[in-house]
């Protein structure tokens, strides 16, 4: 199921850029219950976390604990909101970081949509988010063509191949430090990167977005 939800997402990638660049219509155009994208100058600055749970390729998923180190840190330093995003397999991962978040007393500025969306409706979302935070994900491929300033947490086994290259400084990539095996030659886990590390590169893109 991983596999095909990310195959979606990047086969849709060309169909969101011909929607914008033509007369088409993007998969990524938000229903109208959906609120318009937060600016500097409204309410509400949004921000979608896509978690992600990948029992196949595990030692590309960041711990449920370092994302919810990280989002209360976003939350107890910047004036956002965050939105949890998520196939099917990450709604327990999605809840957990919202519990967290609750038991910390932030959960009213949490909107958990793990597990609730489909991959046109959780590209609405996106699309009117001032910013994204994932992991190597298909979700992170359709922030890219959407345009939306998109922070990246990467295994150094692929980020070569999958990291936001060719976009100026749109969007940036966190890379693990360190060799991607261990002496054993197994892959060494993304939890290798501390939440302190993501927090500097998003306080720094939040920063140069200016007001």
């Amino acid at each position: 199921r991983n596999m095909e939800v990310q195959i979606l997402a990047e086969h849709s990638n060309s169909n969101l850029l011909r929607g914008r660049q033509g007369g088409g219509t993007s998969i990524g155009n938000p229903p109208s219950n959906f609120p318009h994208k937060g600016g500097r100058d409204q309410m509400e600055i949004r921000i979608a976390v896509q978690v992600h749970h990948s029992p196949r390729l595990s030692f590309r998923d960041w711990p449920c604990d370092a994302f919810l180190e990280l989002c209360r840190a976003i939350l107890e330093e910047f004036p956002v909101k965050i939105y949890l995003t998520g196939g099917p397999e990450d709604a327990d991962k999605a809840a957990s970081i919202a519990a967290g978040l609750d038991r910390v007393g932030l959960r009213h500025r949490c909107v958990n949509r793990g597990g609730a969306l489909s991959l046109r409706d959780t590209a609405a979302l996106i699309e009117q988010c001032a910013f994204l935070i994932t992991t190597d994900t298909g979700i992170m491929h359709l922030g890219f063509a959407l345009d939306v300033p998109t922070l990246a947490v990467l295994h150094p086994y692929n980020a070569h191949r999958v990291g936001p290259y060719g976009y100026g400084n749109r969007h940036r990539a966190i890379v693990m430090p360190g060799p991607d095996r261990d002496e054993s030659g197994r892959l060494r886990p993304l939890s290798a990167v501390p939440p302190a590390a993501v927090l500097d590169a998003f306080r720094q893109m939040y920063q140069e977005a200016g007001p």
